[in-house]
């Protein structure tokens, strides 16, 4: 089965638009809301989306952490890693109250784990696509190959030095 038969049109050119204005944002040295500014002229962009109700799955945060750990030891990749929270916000809920919780756990949570790349909460719900049902992903963006990869997060040790390779792979001078 392919990727068009699994999904419509319209949210493939959805994701498609997103990835692109997320792409053109990473790479025009746009500064992000703490304050850390990207580089310019990197050809390759890693993404990491992670979804709020993921904090209670520790199967899914040592995944994640495990990942964010493997990528921040390169310091090739130092400027080309960007986080995304995605708030997942109910009909009923205060919507400004829960912001502020969601930025407060989102500076805990990157403190407690270490973490030294751009790390944003999407208020806005642009990625609210990539985070269906509480789904973690890495969007991998080459812009001079024009590739995109992504995988779905848990993963797999197989998937851990696959990730690693592509990026080599890519991220070539």
């Amino acid at each position: 089965m392919n990727y068009f038969s699994r999904i419509s049109y319209k949210k493939f050119f959805n994701e498609i638009f997103i990835l692109t204005t997320f792409s053109i944002i990473l790479f025009n040295n746009i500064s992000m809301v703490n304050g850390c500014t990207m580089s310019q002229n990197k050809k390759i962009a890693i993404i990491l989306i992670l979804g709020n109700t993921n904090f209670g799955c520790k199967f899914c945060m040592d995944s994640f952490i495990k990942l964010c750990d493997r990528l921040q030891e390169s310091e090739k990749l130092k400027n080309s890693i960007y986080g995304v929270l995605c708030y997942d916000s109910k009909e009923n809920d205060n919507y400004k109250e829960n912001i502020l919780i969601q930025k407060k756990l989102l500076r805990g949570f990157i403190k407690g784990n270490n973490i030294q790349f751009p790390f944003i909460l999407d208020s806005s719900h642009v990625f609210k696509n990539f985070c269906n049902n509480g789904s973690q992903k890495i969007i991998i963006i080459n812009t001079e190959k024009d590739c995109i990869r992504q995988w779905n997060i848990p993963l797999n040790p197989d998937q851990y030095e696959e990730i690693m390779n592509f990026i080599l792979e890519n991220d070539k001078e």
